[in-house]
């Protein structure tokens, strides 16, 4: 009987390998026999001296010739943000304040039609105001292929053992004479194994990704997304991904980006772009394996247009929100001058909603520009004292909107 189910299983196993089209990484107790094996020769002086300890860069303190990973949850907007990224490599263009060597960057798309990307590309290119030779080399530069309904798997699972497809082996050979700096591979879930082998599965992903950046010594970039136990709560540690923890364990780069859901944290560069609708999201690099650790990134998107800054420490957060609650009060109490308003303390604390702010921030930044004498306290005319109204409000230097 265990002869029959042997058998049995092994025919399944024979067809399955047929259609995935694979080569084996891994055959678990029933592998055939190891190739032979040499020692490895001793390391030459050449290699001694040339021997690199990071991969070539593509945008500095960021991306690398190697395996990278972006995570986000699903309506975050990353697709969008690696199309805007790839718009600046293509260009070598700075991207985030970093230098960027630039290249072709090919997109794998398992999710979304060529069509729908090309018309995002088109909306970020043309609220970036880039030229008509920028665009086309944007678009000579920024490939895409759609794989959107057909089985494109890098790695498949089969009764439990993990293989690479033979699609991987067709990649290399299609861009080995023209290899893109970076392949964006999106969503990871459409091109990996079921989630049967999780961790067996997210191992084989990584062996394919290193097959690609070896042969072609490119970047390759999953975008992925969070569990749901990181989707409900603040951790964005480099073991945010869905899954297993194979994949952040051998990516040498991970980016978290989420929602950043109070506007007030953002610095003044970035808020006209928060109005109506905009959306601030935060890009955490928890793991880079090339440079030293690096601040997260804040970035605030409205439709098309997309704008960031470094994420000030919490130091300086709070300097930097206090320098902006402080001339959103000066500008209030100056438009409110120039109405013929004169306020006292606490008839300016009264209209914090005109202000923008809270009426406990608007109090302590009246009570911040009293003291450092960038507002005083002026005595108002004998005809405009009444009820214990005996001064108002007016800011030393005009803080004009």
């Amino acid at each position: 009987m265990n002869d029959e189910i042997e058998k049995t299983l092994a025919a399944i196993d024979r067809e399955i390998g047929k259609v995935a089209d694979v080569i084996p990484i891994a055959k678990g107790g029933r592998q055939a026999a190891a190739p032979e094996w040499e020692l490895p020769a001793p390391i030459t002086a050449e290699e001694w001296r040339n021997a690199r300890l990071s991969p070539p860069v593509l945008v500095e303190r960021y991306l690398y010739a190697d395996l990278s990973l972006m995570v986000a949850a699903g309506g975050t907007g990353k697709t969008t943000l690696a199309l805007w990224e790839a718009v600046h490599i293509a260009l070598k263009r700075p991207l985030y304040g970093r230098r960027v060597e630039g290249g072709t960057v090919l997109f794998l798309t398992g999710e979304d039609s060529r069509e729908r990307l090309t018309a995002r590309l088109r909306e970020v290119c043309e609220n970036m105001m880039l030229s008509n030779a920028e665009i086309e080399q944007v678009r000579e530069r920024v490939l895409i292929e759609d794989v959107t309904g057909i089985p494109f798997k890098l790695a498949v699972g089969t009764l439990g053992e993990v293989t690479l497809t033979a699609n991987v082996d067709r990649l290399i050979e299609g861009l080995r004479d023209a290899p893109p700096a970076l392949i964006v591979i999106d969503p990871y879930v459409s091109f990996a194994p079921g989630e049967s082998t999780v961790n067996d599965g997210a191992q084989g992903m990584v062996t394919a990704a290193r097959r690609l950046i070896r042969a072609l010594g490119c970047c390759v970039r999953y975008i992925h997304h969070v569990g749901q136990e990181a989707a409900r709560s603040t951790v964005r540690d480099q073991y945010t991904a869905r899954g297993g923890t194979a994949l952040p364990d051998g990516s040498r780069m991970v980016a978290v980006l989420s929602t950043v859901e109070d506007h007030e944290t953002a610095p003044p560069q970035l808020r006209p772009l928060l109005g109506n609708g905009g959306q601030l999201l935060e890009l955490s690099l928890p793991k880079l394996s090339y440079c030293l650790p690096q601040p997260p990134i804040l970035i605030a998107r409205n439709g098309w247009k997309i704008g960031w800054a470094i994420k000030p420490d919490e130091q300086q957060a709070v300097k930097e929100r206090a320098q902006a609650d402080e001339l959103a009060a000066l500008r209030f109490i100056q438009q409110q001058l120039d109405e013929g308003k004169k306020h006292s303390k606490s008839s300016a604390e009264e209209q914090w909603e005109l202000a923008g702010l809270s009426r406990n921030r608007l109090r302590a930044a009246i009570g911040r520009l009293l003291a450092d004498g960038r507002l005083k306290l002026c005595e108002l005319p004998e005809h405009e004292k009444h009820g214990g109204r005996t001064h108002y409000l007016k800011p030393i230097v005009e803080a004009r909107p």
